[in-house]
């Protein structure tokens, strides 16, 4: 029997459906991909020494299905249920002891749980996130998560913290040619620097987050920050910043 890949099934069933049957039709998968998996971690392999990596096991597949379905869940507006299958995900990577996908599950887990409000443990798990990305060297997601923290601390009024975090999530950005993350950090960090009174600076991060999202043709994205800074500038009681064009 062909091994079953959560990720391709992921990508067949987002062809044929709306958002809405898409979670029930995931949650079909992992049903499937459970039956096969037994949802038992893989077994180290015999004979060898301590240096071999375990042989790939359907429960890889399974975990990993069963975060892109918490994602999914969460998007639907499903959060204590999302909330459940990150967990869960989490707990089967652990055993497994696959730290990437572990460490990613963890990533989704922290961004929900700020979205709810849910501060305080947000930034536990996105430290535990981060940890992870470290230990296995994975620079570009490191960076995500520096960046995401940052934002965390900007919103629990902790400026300095934010700003040195933002700095250090854009150099990661720049260091591994990670375009996307770098133009959306910039446009957080131009919010806060114009919390801050910080308005010339801001303008000029604004200015170079915005003009790289535009040049990716990451209109939503743009969107969605021209915005929030907007509201921004209106709290901070000054002009809207222009982006240059």
């Amino acid at each position: 029997m062909e091994r079953v890949r959560g990720g391709d099934v992921g990508r067949e069933l987002l062809k044929i459906a709306d958002w809405f049957d898409r979670a029930r039709l995931h949650g079909l998968a992992i049903d499937a991909i459970e039956m096969l998996a037994g949802g038992r971690p893989p077994e180290a392999p015999s004979g060898g020494g301590p240096e071999d990596s375990p042989p790939p096991h359907s429960t890889d597949a399974f975990a990993e299905e069963l975060a892109n379905y918490a994602g999914l869940l969460e998007q639907t507006g499903r959060v204590a249920e999302a909330e459940a299958s990150f967990e869960r995900a989490i707990v089967l990577d652990r055993d497994a002891g696959d730290l990437r996908l572990e460490g990613n599950a963890l990533l989704g887990l922290a961004g929900l749980r700020h979205t709810a409000g849910r501060l305080e443990d947000a930034e536990r798990t996105f430290n535990q996130s981060l940890a992870l990305f470290r230990k296995i060297g994975d620079r570009r997601t490191e960076g995500v998560t520096v960046g995401n923290l940052a934002s965390l601390y900007a919103a629990t009024d902790r400026p300095r913290e934010a700003e040195q975090a933002f700095r250090e999530a854009l150099d990661i950005h720049r260091s591994v040619g990670h375009r996307r993350f770098e133009g959306a950090h910039a446009c957080n960090y131009a919010e806060l620097l114009v919390r801050e009174g910080r308005v010339e600076e801001a303008r000029a991060r604004w200015c170079d987050g915005a003009a790289i999202l535009r040049d990716m043709g990451l209109t939503r994205d743009l969107t969605v920050k021209t915005e929030a800074m907007k509201k921004a500038c209106e709290r901070a009681g000054v002009p809207a910043l222009d982006d240059g064009v």
